[in-house]
């Protein structure tokens, strides 16, 4: 067998070997709930962050968008601005309209479509004000593309009332692949920025996420004290996310490599207010590298219940046999 074929062999292996999980179907409920939840944070305030007099006019923020094609809320106020009587009423609307095309979404009703029509509007509504744009919005976009074409139906309104076939294993496989591989490069080049510069060794990066505001969350100020435990904080920082990569498609460490990724982003949740950062993290590493342990505890919780069934059809039958039988005679 020559170099080629060896390199066709287990690039084919890595690709393509059949994969039998329900993560994808975790994957669609958790980003539609993650979505659900940022709509609705900003459903009342909507109008100060992207209408026309808000806190930065959506007329002058578009106008930093340099390509013609990059979907804007001016599409929806070309087309439908003569139907309402505020801007402010359009863009309630919207947020409407998004809302239920979340929710088909999340119980998978017409799924592909759905995930389309609720990217395109997330992307028109991050895309009309980017002052305000940070990680959560960019990986938000990229788990909504990844609904889009992924095998997402499994558990689904599509897959029980309109016999829609699942996707097959191997091509569970390749979107399995498709996401850690994004995740390698994220987590690695994100490691490799902060590694370049100073201020993640020397703890300045760590003391300023936990005690400037907004993201002063709880008072660290008597830390100031150890500035040592800001070093290792960096340091561990820069470490998992350049090692990711390797870490994760390793045997023996992979599991606890993600669970430590995890744990990080559930601090930044937690100490500095980033809740909805921390979950679309959280979502896409379980997907990516989880995927096995989200099964095992599944598999479990579907043996729990179909033995606490089997209890509660046996204590049904031996306890209230009596009572039905004596029911049944004074009916008949």
């Amino acid at each position: 067998m020559n170099i080629i074929s060896k390199i066709n062999k287990i690039s084919d292996h890595f690709l393509f070997k059949p994969l039998q999980t329900n993560v994808f179907a975790f994957f669609r409920i958790a980003v539609s709930i993650h979505c659900l939840v940022f709509v609705l944070s900003i459903y009342a305030e909507m109008h100060k962050f992207f209408g026309l007099s808000g806190f930065s006019n959506r007329e002058v923020t578009e106008t930093f968008i340099r390509l013609k094609f990059i979907p804007r809320l001016s599409w929806f106020s070309d087309i439908f601005g003569g139907l309402f009587s505020s801007d402010a009423q359009m863009l309630h609307f919207i947020l409407l309209i998004h809302l239920i095309f979340i929710i088909m979404l999340l119980f998978g009703l017409f799924t592909r479509f759905s995930a389309i029509i609720t990217l395109f509007i997330h992307l028109c509504i991050i895309q009309s004000n980017t002052f305000f744009l940070y990680g959560m919005d960019y990986f938000t976009t990229i788990s909504l593309f990844f609904c889009t074409f992924m095998p997402v139906t499994d558990f689904s309104l599509d897959e029980f009332l309109l016999k829609r076939k699942t996707a097959s294993p191997e091509f569970k496989r390749f979107c399995i692949r498709f996401i850690q591989i994004q995740m390698c490069f994220i987590y690695f080049f994100g490691g490799f920025h902060k590694a370049i510069g100073i201020n993640w060794w020397n703890g300045e990066s760590m003391w300023k996420a936990l005690t400037r505001p907004p993201f002063n969350n709880f008072d660290f100020s008597f830390m100031a004290k150890y500035p040592i435990v800001f070093m290792l904080m960096g340091w561990a920082t820069v470490v998992h996310e350049i090692l990711y990569p390797f870490m994760a498609f390793t045997r023996f460490f992979r599991k606890y490599w993600v669970l430590a990724i995890i744990t990080m982003h559930l601090c930044i949740g937690i100490f500095m207010g980033l809740y909805l950062f921390a979950s679309i993290m959280i979502i896409l590493n379980i997907t990516a590298f989880l995927n096995k342990e989200f099964d095992a505890v599944l598999n479990s919780l579907q043996l729990f219940a179909t033995r606490a069934s089997g209890k509660i059809k046996q204590l049904h039958f031996s306890e209230f046999k009596f009572p039905l039988r004596v029911f049944k005679h004074i009916k008949n």
